[in-house]
């Protein structure tokens, strides 16, 4: 049975897909040695995963965001914990792993265009992926948004088959990745939750409540680390999220605009 399905994957056209996908981890680590960037956010990151296995501080609340007292979910850090310790410490290893992660939704992004136009569409979706200046930069970040890289195109190309064929266990994946990608980027809440939102609105037909109840639990269950944090400690995360709204115009009017663009892309799908 495995040498028959060797024989399916091994075929040119595969073999090129994985050529250029192996050219794109070379391009996202080469060097990075002595190029990996390793600051205050990084030293941070390194000394709450030492805590972790060390002293087996185990911990609710991830990274701080850019606003005063919020915090992101903790998966960042368990997820890069087991290459820290891999690595005895090496910021290279998890950083490695990352780039890993880009390269996987670069292939992630190739089956999407399959999806959506064929193998053509994937190739030059692909080749546009791992040759682009600005994505080979960004992905040797060794910090949690590069991980938002593989949930965002997953989470379009779920999008994508529950277009051509819907199936209860794409939302329920669907749902729970933009959970998870809420723990690496806060920043994803603004277009992520209403994206969903309008998504399931459009597609309200092929989901019925049974599947829509798993769904929302799924995306919950990715907020209950920051949800028991906030009442172990006096309401602090949303007191602190309501302070920052109070006290910070920008966000307001951000959110206003941000609204008034989702209330436009809604009218005009229904």
């Amino acid at each position: 049975m495995l040498s028959k399905l060797f024989k399916k994957l091994y075929t040119p056209w595969n073999l090129l897909i994985l050529i250029i996908l192996l050219l794109a981890f070379t391009l996202r680590t080469y060097r990075i040695e002595a190029l990996l960037d390793f600051h205050y956010d990084q030293g941070r990151d390194a000394k709450i995963i030492w805590d972790l296995w060390h002293s087996q501080k185990l911990f609710l609340i991830g990274p701080t965001t850019g606003l005063d007292g919020i915090f992101l979910g903790p998966f960042y850090y368990y997820l890069i914990a087991p290459f820290y310790l891999i690595g005895g410490g090496n910021p290279i290893i998890p950083s490695l792993f990352l780039s890993f992660l880009v390269t996987l939704s670069l292939l992630v992004l190739y089956l999407t265009g399959v999806e959506i136009g064929g193998k053509p569409t994937g190739l030059i979706a692909l080749i546009i992926g791992t040759f682009s200046n600005h994505l080979i930069f960004s992905a040797r970040w060794l910090s949690n948004p590069t991980s938002i890289y593989l949930t965002s195109i997953s989470i379009f190309f779920l999008m994508v088959k529950i277009l051509k064929n819907s199936k209860y266990y794409y939302w329920y994946l669907m749902y729970f990745l933009v959970g998870i990608s809420l723990q690496f980027e806060l920043a994803s809440a603004v277009f992520y939750l209403p994206i969903l939102l309008i998504f399931t609105i459009w597609q309200r037909k092929k989901i019925n409540l049974r599947t829509f109840v798993v769904s929302s639990l799924f995306l919950f269950v990715t907020l209950l680390p920051q949800i028991i944090f906030n009442f172990k400690h006096d309401n602090i995360l949303f007191n602190n999220i309501i302070t920052e709204l109070n006290n910070d115009n920008k966000i307001k009017l951000d959110l206003v605009k941000r609204a008034g663009e989702i209330w436009k892309i809604t009218k005009e799908i229904f």
